[in-house]
């Protein structure tokens, strides 16, 4: 894929590594973010989609939801060329005023996991009755057993939907410890993209578990690194190596303009 084709929606796996690694590398978070900013705006100007799995209410210090959304009035106008995946409970904190701001360039979907009622979709916490308030606290401490089997279910179901409709990924950075997912949040949209052959584009200069992904891929496979380990064979069987731009693509396809995008990363 060498042109711009505005049917193409590119996965967007872009996020902060644990704290203190990028300095270890001489980055701060504003290379960063400078990173994904010119990363979405190049694929917005060239007419690529975007979709995105970020809590909309994360740190204001670091919030690539809302860099993307002021992207997109730039680039998208408002035919809503970002869509927004959000996971259950998180989607409960999206007030009315927050998603009347966002709707003008961007889409929110809403996305449960087995067993949460689809009523669910239609709560929002600041207006919830003092019992579903109960129980969405509960489950955001995520604190027992079935709270943090709810968050791993919920983000691995989000991922999914996500997979569905992109054709390709790009990831960047990504935390590789706190995380509330089965797995590093890059590591399990690396596998499910790769398994339904849409290829991930990883750059590792900032760090994180897209770093971790391609040093494991390249160099150590022996790392005692279980959520890679048992996927060995399939991730080596998908890899493709590309030393020289310092990208690793997983999967097949050829989107030649999105990796030039990389290069610098």
């Amino acid at each position: 894929m060498n042109h711009a084709d505005k049917s193409i929606t590119v996965g967007i796996s872009i996020s902060e590594p644990d704290a203190g690694e990028m300095a270890k590398l001489g980055y701060g978070l504003v290379h960063l973010q400078d990173a994904m900013v010119e990363t979405a705006r190049q694929l917005l100007s060239k007419g690529y989609n975007l979709a995105y799995g970020g809590d909309l209410n994360y740190s204001s210090a670091f919030n690539f939801a809302d860099l993307l959304f002021q992207l997109g009035l730039t680039y998208g106008g408002f035919d809503q060329r970002i869509t927004n995946y959000t996971a259950f409970p998180l989607y409960t904190k999206i007030s009315r005023t927050r998603e009347a701001e966002i709707s003008r360039t961007a889409r929110i979907v809403r996305v449960n996991p087995p067993g949460i009622d689809d009523r669910w979709l239609k709560v929002r916490y600041n207006e919830a009755t003092p019992a579903d308030r109960e129980y969405l606290d509960q489950i955001f401490k995520s604190e027992d057993p079935e709270s943090k089997k709810i968050w791993a279910d919920s983000l691995t179901s989000m991922r999914l939907k996500m997979t569905e409709v992109i054709d390709c990924r790009i990831a960047m950075g990504g935390k590789t410890s706190g995380y509330k997912g089965r797995m590093p949040g890059i590591w399990e949209e690396t596998l499910l993209a790769a398994k339904v052959a849409k290829p991930v584009f990883a750059a590792g200069r900032f760090g994180g578990a897209a770093f971790q992904l391609i040093n494991w891929l390249q160099f150590d496979q022996t790392a005692d690194n279980d959520n890679l380990n048992q996927h060995r064979d399939f991730l080596n069987r998908v890899s493709v190596l590309n030393i020289d731009s310092g990208i690793v693509q997983i999967g097949p396809g050829h989107f030649d303009e999105i990796k030039s995008v990389l290069k610098f990363f």
